[in-house]
């Protein structure tokens, strides 16, 4: 897709790339909570998944390749590989953050008793509402703030 919108000189810069990986994965969380809507008894169709994670992988392809490339363009010559390891620690960083997101939304129950698939269904979407405002907003900050990091980045690379 770059390389195809890069020879119409249509290729969005880095900035825009991060943000519409943002948008793409609050687009994902908001299709998990959208297929709650047309859940029968708890259970949701297998084709909400796949399109909620072709959203996410999409964005994190806008993410993770374009990330790499720009540390590789915006670090000083002699720190591009402790950049680099930065950018792997910020990941990982992520992660487990994405963990505790993950533990809490742990359900919490009775001893030995356990809530049906209809009745956690809510809990969840509502969880995964917040996380696509979140991503969302975040994507449309990053958006806004693109023409003053677009100056930036001409400044340093």
């Amino acid at each position: 897709l770059w390389i195809s919108l890069s020879k119409r000189n249509k290729e969005p810069d880095s900035v825009i790339k991060f943000s519409l990986a943002l948008l793409q994965l609050g687009l994902g969380f908001y299709v998990f909570v959208f297929a709650s809507k047309f859940s029968d008894n708890g259970i949701v169709s297998l084709f909400f998944f796949a399109l909620g994670y072709f959203f996410m992988v999409t964005g994190e392809l806008c993410l993770s390749p374009i990330g790499l490339s720009a540390i590789t363009k915006l670090s000083p010559a002699k720190m591009v590989g402790l950049m680099m390891g930065m950018w792997f620690l910020a990941s990982s960083y992520g992660q487990y953050l994405a963990g505790l997101i993950g533990s809490l939304m742990a359900i919490p129950t009775d001893a030995g008793t356990q809530l049906s698939p209809a009745e956690s269904l809510p809990i969840y979407a509502d969880i995964f509402g917040k996380i696509a405002l979140i991503a969302a907003g975040c994507g449309v900050v990053l958006f806004l703030l693109s023409p003053v990091l677009k100056r930036w980045m001409k400044k340093t690379g």
